[in-house]
Order: C-alpha cells, then sequence, then structure tokens
C-alpha cells in the first residue's frame, strides 16, 4: 500500500494521481465491508486485526462502525467521509432485507462510480484502456451480485437490475 501511494506521488499527472488514488479505495470499501459484517452479526472479533491499513485514503472509524448499535449510527460514524451517503441511501433496504448486501451493494456502486469519474479525467487513450477494464470488472461484479441475489434472496429478475451497477462493457 505504501508503495502504490508512493508511486502515485510520483506521477507527473494531477489525473493520474488521483486515479491512483482512487483506486486504492477498493482497499477500504473492503474493509468497510469487513467491519460492517462484523457488526451486523455481531461477531465477538476485533476490525483492527481484519485491516491491511487502517488509512487507506479517508479516516474512517472500522472500530465506531462495529461498535454502532443501529444502521443511523454507522451513519454518523461514517461521517466526514464518502462512505456516509451510499450506506444511508441502502438504508431502508438494509432494514427490509436484514442483511448487509444492500449497503454491500450501494459501496460498491459508489465506488465503481467514484473509479469511472476519475478514469474519465484521463487522457483519452489511458481513458479507453482505464474505462475497458474498470467495465470488465463491473461486469464480474454485476455477475457476482446476479449470483447472490438468486441464490441467497431469491429475487425476481426485475428486483435484481436496481442493484446493478451500470458502466460495464
Amino acid at each position: 500500500l505504501h508503495l502504490f501511494r508512493r508511486i502515485a506521488l510520483m506521477l507527473p499527472g494531477r489525473a493520474e494521481r488521483s486515479f491512483i488514488f482512487e483506486m486504492l479505495g477498493s482497499i477500504e470499501v473492503t474493509q468497510l465491508k469487513v467491519a460492517l459484517r462484523i457488526w451486523h452479526n455481531r461477531l465477538p472479533v476485533r476490525i483492527e486485526d481484519r485491516l491491511l491499513d487502517p488509512t487507506v485514503l479517508h479516516p474512517v472509524d472500522y472500530a465506531g462502525v462495529t461498535r454502532a448499535s443501529s444502521i443511523e449510527e454507522v451513519i454518523v460514524v461514517l461521517g466526514g467521509t464518502p462512505y456516509a451517503a451510499p450506506i444511508a441511501s441502502a438504508r431502508e433496504h438494509y432494514r427490509r432485507r436484514g442483511s448487509v448486501f444492500p449497503l454491500e451493494a450501494a459501496l460498491d456502486k459508489d465506488f465503481c462510480m467514484r473509479l469511472l469519474a476519475a478514469a474519465d479525467q484521463l487522457a483519452r487513450r489511458d481513458r479507453a484502456t482505464a474505462r475497458a477494464v474498470i467495465g470488465t470488472e463491473i461486469d464480474i461484479m454485476n455477475i457476482a451480485f446476479f449470483v447472490r441475489l438468486r441464490r441467497y434472496h431469491a429475487l425476481p429478475m426485475g428486483e435484481m437490475l436496481e442493484w446493478f451497477i451500470p458502466g460495464g462493457v
């Protein structure tokens, strides 16, 4: 992680640096999803033992997330990070389903949208390559969502579509 940060800082253009830093956000999103699973399942584990890096890009209070007493408190704990808004947007789905899937899907969708926006700032050739790679990753995520939604949530296709991330290949 330290090496990626150093490489990003050495890049000549602002757009390139921003894109690399945005890519690092996938680690932060993954760590937050782990914290949300610990919180939701009330697992007696220390989140600190499961973090690659406590501060990847933003000051996420992972321990605060695991200790939260409600989804509203999770949102408050995430205030000041880009993650409060997607969690807030998925709050009602979380309540209805009783599953962290809507929260995780909202985080993934938000991350992909931010990454695509950062890719759009790159030079034309780099932008095309970045969008193709990101689009493939989005397609893989959408397939994984489809499998999870069919297998574990038994949703009809119409309801599944709302969880798919736009921007695939």
